[in-house]
Parts: C-alpha cells; sequence; structure tokens
C-alpha cells in the first residue's frame, strides 16, 4: 500500500501501531530503571546481611567491607549531581557580561528567563540588559534531574537601586557586633555606594572599606560612603540597651539588623 495514496480513514492503523510500540518501549525503559534502583536496594541489605553472619576473620571483613563500599559507591555515583553552579558577577551594570561555571555529573542543560544568546568565544559568558534567571538542569538516566537556579540582578543606569543587608549579630561584651563579608566576584566593580541608612531603632557604627559613620535615630542615614564599591567586609557594631542581656531569652537583644543601601552604576 503506498502512504501517498492512502485516505485519511487509513492512517488510523499504522500511527496507532506506531504508538502502542513506543509505549511499550518507554514502559520497558520505566521497568529497567525500577530494577536497578531495587537491585541498589538489595545490593545494601545483603552486604548488611552478610556482614552480619560472615565467621571470617576480621582482616578479611575489612577487606569485604571496601569492597562492598566500593561497589556501592559505583552505583549511587551514577546519579547525576551539581557541585557547583557559579554566575559572577551577579550584581551588575547594565552592559557587564556574567560568566557562567559549574562542577557536575551528568549532561547539563542551561536555561535562562528571559531567554539570551550566550557571548562569543570562551568563557561562557552572558551579558544580561535586566535581572535574569539563570537554571541548570544535570540529567543522568534513569535518575531524577539536579536543578540550581542563580539570579542575576541588573543595575539600571542612572536609577539609584535600594538593597535591604541583613546583619546576624553576635554578642562580645556589652557590644553587638557583625562581620558580613561581600565577595568581589559577584559585585561589577563599577556598582557604588550612595547612601547607607537604618530603621532607625537604635544606634550603630558602620565600617566598610575603611570608613565608617554612625547612624542614630535623628540621623538613620548617611552619605559617608558614597562612592565606595559595593564588595568588601561590612562591620556593624552597636552596645547593648540596659535591657538587654545575652544569653537571656526574656531579654535577648536582637539576632539581626536591617540596613539599606542605594547605589548607583558609576559612568
Amino acid at each position: 500500500m503506498q502512504i501517498g495514496s492512502m485516505r485519511p480513514s487509513e492512517y488510523r492503523g499504522p500511527v496507532k501501531f506506531l504508538a502502542e510500540q513506543f509505549g511499550q518501549i518507554e514502559r520497558q525503559f520505566a521497568q529497567v530503571g525500577q530494577r536497578i534502583m531495587s537491585l541498589h536496594r538489595h545490593m545494601i541489605g545483603d552486604m548488611n546481611d552478610l556482614w552480619r553472619r560472615s565467621p571470617l576473620p576480621r582482616q578479611s571483613k575489612r577487606v569485604l567491607r571496601c569492597w562492598a563500599a566500593g561497589v556501592l559507591l559505583g552505583v549511587s555515583g551514577c546519579a547525576p549531581a551539581i557541585t557547583r553552579f557559579d554566575v559572577r558577577p551577579y550584581q551588575v551594570c547594565e552592559g557587564t557580561p556574567s560568566a557562567v561555571t559549574w562542577d557536575i555529573s551528568g549532561t547539563p542543560e542551561l536555561t535562562t528567563t528571559p531567554a539570551i544568546q550566550p557571548l562569543p568565544g570562551q568563557p561562557l559568558r552572558y551579558q544580561a540588559t535586566e535581572d535574569t534567571l539563570f537554571k541548570l538542569q544535570v540529567t543522568r538516566w534513569p535518575y531524577n534531574p539536579k536543578v540550581s537556579e542563580t539570579e542575576v540582578t541588573v543595575h539600571q543606569t542612572p536609577a539609584p537601586m535600594s538593597e535591604a543587608i541583613a546583619f546576624t549579630m553576635s554578642c562580645e561584651g556589652d557590644h553587638l557586633i557583625a562581620i558580613l563579608p561581600r565577595p568581589a566576584t559577584d559585585w561589577d566593580p563599577k556598582i557604588r555606594l550612595e547612601t547607607v541608612a537604618s530603621d532607625g531603632s537604635r544606634d550603630m557604627t558602620v565600617e566598610h572599606e575603611g570608613r565608617s559613620a554612625t547612624l542614630t535615630s535623628s540621623a538613620p542615614s548617611t552619605s559617608a560612603f558614597q562612592g565606595v564599591p559595593m564588595a568588601g567586609t561590612w562591620k556593624l557594631t552597636m552596645p547593648l540597651r540596659p535591657t538587654e542581656r545575652c544569653g537571656d531569652p526574656r531579654a535577648a537583644p536582637p539576632a539581626r539588623i536591617i540596613l539599606t543601601t542605594r547605589s548607583v552604576c558609576a559612568r
């Protein structure tokens, strides 16, 4: 029978046959995956049982344990894994590219939302013009895929951008202190501070890149850090209030303090 001369109703037989064949193949692959996972579980149980019942001397058992560990490691090592997924810098000015690198086991697929194309050449780089989500999916049959996501935030020029920075406080004597490192690899060096502000609820001293400023309830904002990069080590210090005591849940000081920064992209 010639396919070109078949009426539409005559296509149904071959199409149905092909659909059944593909469905059967898909079911067979699923059964194979289930058998592999079942074999893995049985191997673990058998090794534990063999270890308990074996009359072998201790040295031989040690050799057996090493061998079993190697076998199980080989089986479990087949699963996809993401050891590292970096998009740096992830805080950028419009036009600054970000390099994408990873360490994985499996087959990678990188997508972006919104969709953008990589720049030519190596290393792998993307030039986001708006906030962009990078998604890395790693697959290896028959296991479920592993996924990792990183968002690149684009600072538009010339409008300032606000960011809330959370400091985790710890007690040192009669003071609360926090040190927050912000790696230079995460930040576009063109992003520069305009102001730093607190909520005005208490007095505190901010130190960053060799500069210092005290924020109070009457002056909760400062421009002392204007022109300084966002990256670097931040230090926040404040005295305990008379009603606060470290280690006492009933009079505990705040565990976190939020500062708000405003920054721009230097021209």
